[in-house]
């Protein structure tokens, strides 16, 4: 009988971009509602650090893809590790977070996202969100206090 040592794993890194509007906003993506994982979930833009990228330049790559937003500053605000168990394999993920301090552009979402919302703290809560993003949303709230 395998143990769970046999069980193959695959360890990813992830950056998801906290943007931040001038009224205290944030930026939240819907997933698209055929997305395999967690469909229609709202998140962070964000996604995989590919094969010799650093984390800030993937964080720039992805938030570009996903939003058409040109990230210009940034700083990692909060990081966390997590497993996705599957059925015949387990992922790690390492997420890192970053606060995005100036960005430009106007938002022109990918086929990855459906829709998209600037929203305050209070109302994030109410959306069906990620867990990480909801987790990410407590440490940013009380970071912000």
């Amino acid at each position: 009988m395998p143990t769970f040592l046999d069980i193959p794993t695959v360890f990813k890194v992830e950056v998801r971009a906290i943007v931040l509007s001038p009224f205290s906003e944030i930026l939240l993506l819907q997933r698209a509602a055929d997305k395999s994982y967690r469909p229609s979930f709202f998140e962070f833009p964000g996604g995989k650090v590919e094969l010799g990228e650093l984390p800030e330049n993937s964080l720039m790559r992805e938030t570009s893809e996903e939003t058409s937003l040109s990230v210009k500053e940034v700083s990692l605000f909060y990081e966390t590790t997590f497993l996705r168990i599957k059925p015949y394999s387990i992922d790690q993920y390492i997420s890192l977070h970053f606060l995005v301090k100036k960005y430009c552009g106007d938002i022109l979402l990918s086929r990855e996202h459906r829709g998209y919302a600037w929203i305050k703290f209070a109302e994030a809560e109410k959306l069906k969100l990620t867990t990480i993003t909801r987790m990410s949303l407590h440490y940013l709230e009380n970071y912000l206090r």
